[in-house]
């Protein structure tokens, strides 16, 4: 079988319209995954759950949560699906909630992506300006999208 110039010429156009639709559908089924930072939350003393307070940027979305539990803390990791797709929102504030072991009680909460107690930020910081922007979200009475949680 051979092939001739214009045969090679057919096949290098079918696979340049082919690639385009190919790098579309990466882009619409990313498997980009990232710890993502949280600013504030909410548990009561008594329930199993922490509702946190989160921004992400364009059309990323919160896929899950692992949670590693101690006697005095409770260090949560937030990831989440990037795409590569153009952002078309500057931020989202949104909700979710993460399930734990044994109830909240007084345990400090941290960040698994920072380290930090997002409660103490510094004032005038960006997490203080971040967790300020948060605050359009009721995590007392409000829904909170539960999350997938590895405890």
């Amino acid at each position: 079988m051979t092939f001739s110039i214009k045969s090679a010429g057919v096949v290098a156009a079918s696979v340049a319209l082919l690639l385009p639709t190919v790098s579309a559908w990466a882009r619409l089924n990313p498997r980009n995954e990232a710890r993502q930072e949280w600013y504030r939350s909410y548990a009561p003393s008594t329930v199993r759950w922490v509702k946190i307070a989160v921004i992400t940027e364009g059309s990323d979305r919160i896929k899950r949560a692992a949670v590693k539990e101690t006697g005095n803390r409770i260090r949560i990791t937030l990831v989440r699906m990037s795409s590569d797709l153009p952002d078309t929102l500057d931020g989202t504030v949104s909700c979710v909630e993460v399930r734990l072991k044994s109830p909240a009680g007084s345990r400090r909460r941290i960040d698994g992506s920072t380290g930090r107690a997002p409660d103490r930020a510094k004032p005038g910081s960006a997490d203080a300006r971040n967790r300020a922007d948060t605050e359009s979200v009721d995590l007392k009475k409000g829904y909170c999208q539960p999350l997938r949680t590895k405890l």
